[in-house]
């Protein structure tokens, strides 16, 4: 069991109302709603990515976890397995997985039986195939992006909910939830599920000795689909015998340390967990410096408690840089184009990094979180998806002279055929976003009557984070002595900062920038245009202040009370420049 900062936790005993119903289980009668507690299950600002949700509580020095805060997680597990019932009009083939955080495994034992009651099969991941009860579970240490991935390479799973706050502190817990796509829901299915869970007022369990569960080593089976992919990208032989330092802030990493080691890498595994577990926010680099002083490596990569979120510190001549999310991917999509000639479609969120753009056959930003890359993928594949998803999506294609509103699919054909050769070449289509998620699908785009009419995956489609194979790319490009920064415009720096903001105080802010739209405004000595990002239903989602030597963009998180800021503009004054804006906005 994980810490949170090394305090004592206590995971009380949960005192419910139960009543007997029978030998086959209990009736849990659910604690009253608290006004906060149904906003946090129904947020104003929509989750860009699952729902999260504090479960842990501070008192007199430890963690307890009170029965009312429990109880908000057991109404969202019955309202998806209602929600899947209502969807399928049968019990679904369910793979459920959970992080290593104090509170996912007491959990994802509650999910099964719910689940199970409900009659849904229940898929664990184990390294090998068997049968056991719930009472021999424990938390599987499955990755996101691993387990999001299975819905896609793994025949007749119907659904995967991982029992996982990301990278939040471990006082959090939260639940992410996949429907017949790896594209985390979202829309109007979120809002059913939240609407479901609200109304509950009791749940039947199974009871724990009778729930079966069904295992298989589903890491090793997504880790064979990720060396089938990287076979057709570029041969990985520059890093065999490197000693390369891995540290993944929470857990093991199992399946991103046996991936490294396939490929011949000696890797040096720090077993120390972090709070929070985030490396984006929290790296002590002096610390990872000794690591790798000490075994003589040139690279260390560390990763957050789901491991979607990717930091990488790599020795450079005599120096120890450090390098994030942003510069990361666009130097790695700059060297497979100039090194090894790779055709990209390139599809970021509007905050990430622009600087591998104009290498790009074409590029489409998107809102924040993969409900909205996601969404790109599968359209361009001709593949439909759900209504709500698409209206809730901000799709935009990316061109000098102007930005093109891609609010159909006939729309976002129009782009790729204006820019998308007539090719046999295999093209790598990456999705991205700047806090660290990367997945890279294989595509060959399919003609008819001179237009573009689809790209055709050469593999199962990945529509969720999925870094793995880009850790193993970028520590190739390492490994043949290829320096990332000289790859960027090491000039320009990509930064961000939060402002402590709760839902309503989110609202406030984005409301009174939307009233600024196309005006200018001055922060500082600095004049900014403020330009607006909207999903096709015409909603804002990010603002944008464009000045003349910086792109600046400010958006509500969907993972935590805040507001995010993003930067993108000189290396030296952008620190600063940032922090002026961040104040601007505190006091609008």
């Amino acid at each position: 069991m994980h810490e949170p900062s090394g305090t004592p936790i206590s995971i009380e005993s949960i005192q419910f109302e139960s009543l007997q119903t029978s030998d086959s289980g209990e009736k849990i009668l659910l604690p009253e709603m608290t006004p906060d507690q149904v906003d946090a299950v129904d947020p104003l600002i929509p989750p860009t990515s699952g729902i999260r949700l504090k479960i842990l509580d501070n008192k007199d020095g430890r963690y307890i976890c009170p029965a009312s805060k429990y109880a908000l997680f057991l109404r969202l597990f019955k309202a998806i397995s209602m929600l899947m019932t209502e969807k399928l009009r049968r019990p679904a083939r369910i793979l459920l997985t959970s992080d290593e955080r104090p509170t996912s495994d007491r959990l994802a034992k509650h999910a099964m039986q719910i689940f199970s009651f409900d009659g849904h099969e229940l898929l664990i991941q184990t390294e090998s195939k068997k049968t056991i009860s719930l009472d021999a579970y424990t938390h599987s240490g499955m990755s996101t992006p691993y387990s999001s991935a299975c819905i896609a390479v793994v025949p007749n799973i119907d659904a995967v909910i991982v029992v996982t706050a990301s990278h939040n502190s471990a006082i959090w817990n939260g639940i992410k939830f996949y429907f017949k796509q790896s594209i985390p829901i979202a829309g109007d299915l979120m809002k059913e599920i939240s609407k479901k869970a609200i109304a509950l007022k009791e749940i039947p369990l199974k009871k724990e000795g009778q729930v079966v569960l069904k295992g298989e080593d589903h890491e090793s089976r997504i880790n064979k689909y990720v060396k089938d992919v990287l076979k057709e990208i570029i041969p990985i032989q520059g890093i065999k015998g490197s000693p390369v330092v891995l540290w993944p802030y929470m857990g093991a990493a199992k399946e991103i340390h046996e991936l490294l080691t396939h490929y011949g890498v000696n890797v040096i595994k720090i077993n120390k967990t972090m709070e929070p577990p985030d490396p984006t926010v929290n790296l002590p680099f002096e610390e990872v410096k000794g690591y790798l002083e000490k075994n003589n490596s040139k690279l260390a990569i560390l990763l957050d408690a789901d491991r979607d979120r990717i930091v990488f510190i790599i020795k450079i001549g005599n120096n120890y840089v450090q390098l994030n999310p942003n510069e990361l991917y666009t130097s790695m999509h700059n060297l497979l184009f100039d090194k090894f000639g790779k055709k990209i479609i390139n599809v970021r969120t509007v905050p990430s990094d622009p600087r591998s753009d104009n290498k790009a056959i074409c590029t489409i930003e998107t809102g924040v979180g993969y409900k909205h890359l996601g969404v790109v993928q599968y359209l361009a594949c001709g593949i439909d998806v759900d209504k709500s998803q698409f209206e809730s999506s901000l799709i935009y294609g990316k061109t000098k002279g102007a930005r093109i509103k891609i609010d159909s699919s006939s729309k976002l054909f129009d782009f790729l055929g204006s820019n998308v050769p007539k090719t046999k070449d295999v093209v790598l289509m990456v999705l991205w976003e700047e806090s660290g998620g990367h997945t890279v699908n294989l595509v060959k785009p399919k003609f008819k009557d001179g237009k573009i009419e689809r790209l055709e995956p050469c593999f199962p489609l990945i529509g969720d984070k999925f870094p793995a194979p880009a850790i193993v790319l970028l520590a190739e490009l390492i490994g043949r002595g290829n320096n990332l920064l000289d790859a960027i415009d090491a000039s320009i720096t990509g930064i961000r900062v939060e402002i402590e903001a709760d839902d309503k105080r989110k609202q406030a802010i984005m409301k009174a920038l939307e009233e600024r739209v196309n005006q200018e405004i001055k922060v500082g000595d600095m004049q900014y245009k403020v330009v607006d990002y909207r999903d096709n239903q015409g909603l804002l989602d990010i603002i944008g202040l464009a000045g003349e030597r910086s792109t600046i963009y400010a958006r509500p998180s969907g993972t935590g009370n805040s507001v995010r800021i993003y930067l993108f503009g000189d290396k030296t004054s952008g620190k600063a420049e940032l922090e002026r804006v961040a104040e601007y906005l505190k006091k609008i």
